[in-house]
């Protein structure tokens, strides 16, 4: 089976790099095409070409007109001619047992959408070990999506069905992509338009997988620092208002009613948490709070206590990210009421 691996990208040729390489190395065992879509709409698609050294006869190399990873997504899958699509993030390192794993799932099983999971790299968790913030995010920033809610797929060992599914290495049949329509364009930033596309397959009866045998890595030497951290908390759970708007069961969940506006059913001490967000992320107010956290993590004192800064940090800034959507998107969203 040919597959076709997508990888939309954006400002990020040396961490790109990385993922590339690791596909050519593998590209004689697997039939694949690879394709990167430059998503900054700008960069001369040669330019990248250039910097990766392309070396793999079947890479195509093209920039995305619109903006988002989305509509990057279904522009690689209309150019894509394998039967199989493979949408990896451009920090993602693949190896071949992984592929030849879902190649023979996706053989095996029709109408399934199927991911991996992923751990950082070796060398991510060495330089994530020498600060706090690094060390936090190795205890909290990633939570296995099957939660407790998944129940094994038949007798597939360490496969789980689950209710939704992020599109680190996200797997679908080119076919079924058409058939459900692709991506919705409208999410403005990477994140959340992955599992509106997966609930939506999920309705019409495609089965979520999640492959805990099969492992990627994660590789975003880039993003180690707290600031570019908070920044995409800030952008990514913009998307999550416009997944609540198409899908209101999002609404009854704790993101959801912890970070929209104050309301008379709210509780005293939900009130309370709500009164302090507000506070908090005043420009003047959060400077201040971010200049703190640094001169604290230069006095050396204990984890426990940075983790807890850093926690209320990123809340922070999702309550920030959160109620810029929400209030642009108010008119047609579900209120909460």
């Amino acid at each position: 089976m040919k597959i076709s691996v997508i990888i939309p990208t954006f400002n990020r040729v040396d961490i790109l790099k990385s993922t590339y390489n690791a596909l050519v190395m593998i590209s004689n065992e697997i039939n694949m095409e690879i394709i990167i879509v430059n998503d900054d709409g700008k960069t001369n698609p040669e330019l990248i070409i250039q910097k990766l050294h392309i070396s793999h006869a079947n890479t195509k190399v093209v920039n995305n007109t619109k903006k988002g990873a989305a509509s990057a997504r279904n522009l690689g899958a209309s150019l894509s001619n394998g039967k199989l699509l493979i949408f990896i993030d451009d920090d993602i390192i693949v190896n071949s047992e992984t592929l030849l794993s879902i190649i023979k799932l996706h053989s095996k099983y029709d109408k399934i959408m199927l991911t991996p999971l992923w751990r950082y790299s070796p060398k991510m968790k060495i330089l994530l070990k020498r600060k706090p913030f690094g060390r936090y995010r190795l205890l909290y920033d990633y939570t296995a999506i099957r939660g407790e809610s998944g129940h094994e797929f038949l007798n597939e060992e360490k496969i789980y069905c689950v209710d939704s599914l992020a599109s680190f290495c996200l797997t679908i049949k080119s076919d079924h992509y058409k058939l459900l329509g692709g991506m919705d364009e409208t999410f403005p930033y990477a994140g959340c338009e992955d599992q509106d596309f997966a609930m939506n397959a999920k309705e019409k009866n495609f089965t979520l997988l999640v492959d805990e045998s099969n492992i990627v890595l994660h590789n975003e030497l880039d993003r180690l620092n707290r600031k570019n951290w908070m920044q995409r908390q800030f952008k990514g759970v913009q998307g999550y208002v416009l997944l609540a708007i198409k899908h209101p069961e999002r609404c009854k969940v704790q993101l959801w009613y912890e970070n929209t506006p104050i309301q008379l059913k709210d509780s005293l001490s939900l009130k309370i948490k709500k009164v302090l967000k507000c506070v908090f992320r005043q420009k003047l107010i959060l400077a201040c709070f971010n200049l703190s956290i640094s001169v604290l993590e230069t006095m050396h004192i204990p984890d426990f206590i940075l983790h807890r800064m850093y926690a209320i940090q990123s809340g922070i800034y999702i309550n920030k990210g959160f109620l810029k959507s929400y209030r642009e998107n108010a008119h047609c969203s579900y209120n909460g009421q």
